[in-house]
């Protein structure tokens, strides 16, 4: 038998509202800590800081009817206003501070703050990235990424780097509001200060919530910031914030997810994964804290001293103490390396790096596996082996930005930018040496030159392995074949050449393939001419597929003229438009015959119309005279013909049908808009304004006649 005692639920606004079954934030009676009614000013509001609070008998007892939608099956349960306290997380990381800084980048003129000056408060934070140790889970990013921002940098924004990075950039009066929120939300994580400081941090919290509106306008109290108050009554009651926050439940829902591997079952399978580890946690016991990591023999211990053993790391239950300057959330964590024997690139997390000159590799052989090891930068183990570079291409801080690097080594040898290279020589460009090939030389002889440094040797080299990154040598122009004369199976017969892995990571090979140099034939294909020859085939068909589409147009457009010639002329003994009830009864009689239906039919065809209203208009325009109209309608009703059952009607229905544009309308659709143009013909050529002057001059009759009596009657 287990006891669970139930002390809050923690969750977001609308979760809250939803389990409590109350209105939501943005209704009237939105908020459940106080008593208030809310002020629309575009938005939801909640001006007042010193409204009646809630108590869980009022909640209980139903009190404010406009409040709530209906009971909670957790009444009687849990205090469903005491218990429900309100998480910091949403309302001041993702609420406050984020609307804050939304005001000040893009609000309004009065307090948004400049293009320069958002540059350097960003330039300030990116600059942080350095002092920002391993316990933090993200690294400052700039401004300009604040819609991809997640909570836990608005928090350190809002505890940590805010405070020091808009010290010399905002105006002092936002400023100290700012700080306002900053200090009271360290009073309340702090378990030490929470106890002592409640007090004042309520009247801190009062005090920024008027002032805020002060300085920012009365609509922005909505929601987040008129629940800033409320949380140092939740903290009086459960300790610091942190004891309530939604943080370790994010955190743990990540967790949740990697459990899940397939979409079939996934309750099943988080049970599962969670059993499996309890089960180890059972047989291997938790290691007590601290614990040591890294043995290491480089001092201050002398060398022989058997009796202490030396490490790198320490690590505490919540904080990491090591000997390292630079950590793994340090500015530059990602290679692009160029391996010395293997001639291939990759990326390679910092600490994979000995040195400037060497690396470790793993085993592993999927490209999943060495992407995901890579980007959490995994510690090395035995079953590592060590790999010489060439050289270090490029280092950054983003494994997507080493990515993208990685792509353009792949075809150059150079992927530095020009800002970057002006950076590394203090503003001084370096001018690279054109390359130049003697005509008369051969490759052997071009490729044997050696760089500054390097030993000449006497005996011929081998020409190295085709390179992705640079062009291969030369050889003598008649001997240079045509890319165009190369056929598909004499590029196969060539050295393949490694292709990039889907992933960006390729495993370096332990040797390489020397190919053979030999004069009397063909050099081998690049890979610049296997990409052209491609990219040819892909041209190729397009152009063949584009010239069978064109021959397809232009035959149906040939058939659609021909049709047209023989066709578009109205029919012997039809005259259009139509302007009297015998001429309307010569063409009824005339539709009879089925060859005059499709010659007519394709007539009023052409008239076009940009859709089913348009072109039906212009149909029954151009057949029916405005006099003719007049005697139509659709049913027939009153004294009027029907011309939903005439031939002529489904003629028009079939010629709208005819547009491109409207070849999908129904007779429903169609007939509609007939029924309505028969309707309202008399309001054409001038009717409603005669009708209106006919009613105009009754009017005026009517009250001469009044006048006329009552003058009589004077008399």
């Amino acid at each position: 038998m287990f006891t669970v005692v139930l002390t809050s639920v923690i969750c977001d606004s609308p979760a809250r509202a939803f389990i409590k079954n109350v209105k939501q934030y943005s209704g009237y009676h939105g908020c459940d800590k106080c008593i208030q009614n809310g002020v629309w000013a575009g938005k939801m509001t909640f001006p007042e800081v010193d409204a009646q609070l809630r108590s869980d008998s009022d909640f209980e007892l139903m009190l404010d009817e406009d409040h709530h939608k209906g009971p909670s099956p957790l009444v009687g349960i849990v205090g469903m206003v005491s218990q429900f306290p309100l998480d910091y997380m949403h309302l001041v990381c993702l609420g406050v501070m984020k609307r804050m800084i939304m005001m000040w980048l893009k609000g309004s003129l009065k307090f948004r703050l400049g293009s320069f000056v958002s540059n350097q408060i960003s330039d300030s934070l990116y600059s942080l990235r350095h002092f920002i140790p391993c316990e933090f889970a993200r690294k400052p990013r700039r401004l300009s990424e604040i819609d991809r921002w997640k909570a836990t940098e608005y928090r350190q924004f809002l505890l940590y780097t805010g405070p020091i990075v808009l010290r010399h950039f905002i105006h002092d009066i936002m400023y100290k509001n700012f700080m306002l929120l900053s200090v009271s939300m360290h009073i309340l994580l702090n378990s030490c200060l929470v106890t002592q400081y409640s007090e004042y941090c309520d009247q801190l919290l009062k005090t920024f919530v008027t002032h805020f509106s002060q300085l920012y306008g009365n609509d922005t109290i909505v929601f987040n910031v008129h629940g800033l108050p409320h949380l140092a009554n939740d903290a009086k009651k459960f300790g610091s914030l942190d004891n309530i926050s939604a943080f370790p439940f994010e955190n743990y829902l990540m967790r949740i997810k990697k459990m899940v591997r397939k979409p079939s079952f996934p309750l099943q399978q988080i049970i599962r994964r969670l059993s499996e580890r309890s089960s180890k946690s059972k047989t291997n016991e938790a290691s007590l804290w601290p614990e040591l990591k890294k043995v290491h023999q480089s001092g201050p211990v002398p060398a022989g001293f058997n009796g202490c053993t030396e490490y790198e790391t320490v690590k505490f239950n919540k904080w990491v103490l090591s000997l390292k300057q630079r950590d793994r959330n340090d500015s530059d964590s990602f290679y692009v390396v160029e391996f010395q024997e293997l001639g291939e690139v990759a990326i390679v997390p910092i600490n994979w790096l000995r040195g400037k000159h060497f690396c470790v590799w793993p085993p592993w052989k999927s490209a999943a596996r060495l992407e995901k090891g890579v980007k959490n930068m995994e510690e090395a183990d035995d079953s590592f082996e060590m790999f010489k570079l060439k050289r270090i291409m490029y280092q950054t801080d983003s494994y997507s930005v080493a990515f993208s690097k990685l792509k353009q080594a792949e075809i150059a040898s150079d992927i530095q930018t020009e800002e970057e290279d002006a950076q590394k020589t203090d503003g001084k460009r370096i001018r690279k040496q054109p390359v130049r090939y003697d005509s008369d030389s051969t490759p052997d002889k071009s490729i044997s030159r050696k760089r500054k440094g390097e030993k000449t040797t006497t005996e011929q080299t081998p020409p190295p392995q085709t390179s992705r990154r640079s062009l291969p040598s030369l050889p003598p122009l008649p001997q240079t074949p045509s890319i165009l004369e190369l056929q598909p199976n004499r590029v196969n017969d060539q050295t393949p050449l490694t292709q990039p892995s889907t992933s960006g990571h390729k495993q370096p090979r332990r040797c390489l393939q020397e190919m053979q140099s030999d004069h009397s034939t063909p050099r081998s294909v690049s890979a610049i001419e296997k990409k052209m020859l491609s990219l040819l085939e892909e041209v190729k068909s397009q152009v063949s597929h584009n010239t069978k589409l064109l021959n397809h147009v232009i035959k149906k457009t040939e058939q659609n003229e021909k049709d047209g010639s023989n066709n578009a002329d109205l029919p012997e003994g039809v005259a259009l438009p139509i302007c009297s009830t015998e001429q309307f009864q010569v063409v009824e009689q005339r539709l009879d015959n089925e060859a005059t239906v499709k010659k007519l039919t394709t007539h009023l065809g052409t008239i076009g119309g940009d859709n089913v209203a348009d072109c039906t208009r212009r149909i029954l325009k151009y057949v029916l005279s405005h006099e003719l109209a007049l005697t139509f309608s659709w049913k027939g009703q009153g004294n009027k013909t029907g011309f939903s059952p005439t031939r002529l009607s489904s003629v028009i229905q079939n010629a709208v049908r005819k547009n491109r544009l409207t070849a999908t309308a129904s007779d429903k659709d169609i007939g509609i808009i007939i029924r309505d143009w028969l309707r309202y013909a008399k309001d054409r050529e001038g009717g409603r304004k005669q009708r209106e002057q006919r009613k105009k001059d009754a009017e005026n009759a009517t009250a001469a006649a009044e006048r006329a009596r009552n003058d009589e009657n004077v008399l």
